[in-house]
């Protein structure tokens, strides 16, 4: 785990109360454990996993749909699985038990997965179902029509004329299916460059959260004919993707499947992971609001330094709401409750008399 000099275990899963339970046996004995909010969340999870299962073979399927060859590296669906939502057990969990959809391939590259039956049904992409889902919209201006084709750009967002003038010839580029045979199509193209933001598109919307980052599409070039400058192909167009250059590497977000920084429609998984964020973030709240129980974890939410102290010391609390929340845990020393279950409430308890906007 890299803890090494004074960073203790101990420390470190005592900051996360809302996760881990560090208690005693015997004599000197330390054990950990995680919470009964924990545990219920990771049952919920697998149990989700389980229903899902379908779900997540499909997603596979679609990706070997869209290769040139139909085969893909498992090298390189590991690299998307987490965005997927695959298990890290996916290969012998979903690819042994499925021989009538894939099956796994000894190639020049190493172990490859590939397609074993097509399914027309899935040969339907998200773009092409939301081209069909209804009439297009309205393209006039006051009831007459527009003197140029209209080009859908988020809100306060400002092109050149010139790159203006190339959406508009890239809209009037038939469709190309991420799911049809591309192999005869030259890679300078236009249609080429429709047929690759066909594919990233379809690959944002396999994705849990409609989001990846750039590096992950690049191991993707000869099985989806992407061009070798991707990066530059994503920024020129802003009408499907957002890029964000936070971080050490950049990420490609789907456009529509956000409003504003909020995804639209989170699935399920998602949710299970906002969860289990809300019980990590329970630590990191104590330890910026309650700085007097533990000084120790309290500096190093401060400064960054990495002496983690095991050490407890508790003191006056700052305001009378966290008077009032300490006074009630006092009220359960009387029980002779264990302490790191009044740690824990007393973390539980502070954070729900603190107004959401003082967190």
């Amino acid at each position: 785990l890299g803890l090494t000099g004074k960073r203790r275990v101990v420390a470190l899963l005592r900051k996360y109360p809302g996760v881990f339970e560090v208690f005693e046996e015997g004599i000197s004995a330390l054990y950990f454990r995680f919470t009964p909010e924990a545990e219920d969340h990771i049952l919920e999870e697998q149990e989700l996993r389980a229903e899902l299962e379908d779900v997540l073979v499909t997603k596979i399927r679609r990706m070997l749909m869209m290769s040139i060859d139909k085969t893909l590296l498992l090298s390189k669906i590991d690299h998307l699985k987490k965005d997927l939502g695959l298990p890290n057990d996916y290969r012998t969990a979903m690819v042994d038990k499925y021989p009538q959809f894939f099956k796994v391939i000894d190639t020049e590259g190493g172990l490859a997965l590939e397609l074993t039956s097509w399914d027309p049904e899935l040969a339907i992409s998200a773009w092409e179902k939301q081209l069909q889902s209804g009439p297009p919209p309205d393209d006039s201006i006051s009831g007459r029509p527009r003197r140029f084709p209209k080009v859908d750009l988020p809100s306060g967002y400002s092109l050149k004329r010139k790159d203006v003038e190339n959406l508009r010839k890239f809209q009037a580029v038939p469709f190309v299916s991420p799911y049809a045979e591309f192999s005869h199509i030259h890679p300078s193209s236009k249609e080429a460059e429709k047929h690759s933001c066909a594919v990233v598109h379809e690959l944002l919307t396999l994705t849990l959260e409609k989001r990846t980052l750039i590096d992950h599409l690049t191991h993707f070039r000869k099985d989806f004919k992407f061009s070798q400058q991707i990066h530059g192909m994503l920024i020129r167009h802003p009408e499907l993707f957002y890029v964000s250059l936070k971080g050490e590497r950049d990420s490609v977000f789907l456009r529509q499947a956000y409003n504003g920084s909020h995804l639209i429609d989170k699935d399920p998984l998602v949710v299970a992971r906002e969860k289990l964020g809300r019980l990590v973030a329970l630590g990191n709240r104590h330890d910026s609001r309650l700085a007097d129980i533990n000084e120790n974890e309290s500096d190093f939410e401060s400064d960054g330094e990495d002496d983690w102290s095991d050490d407890e010391g508790e003191g006056d609390m700052q305001d009378n709401v966290e008077k009032e929340a300490l006074e009630r845990l006092e009220r359960h020393r009387e029980l002779r409750r264990p302490l790191h279950i009044l740690q824990r409430e007393k973390v539980m308890a502070t954070q729900s008399a603190l107004p959401r906007e003082r967190w």
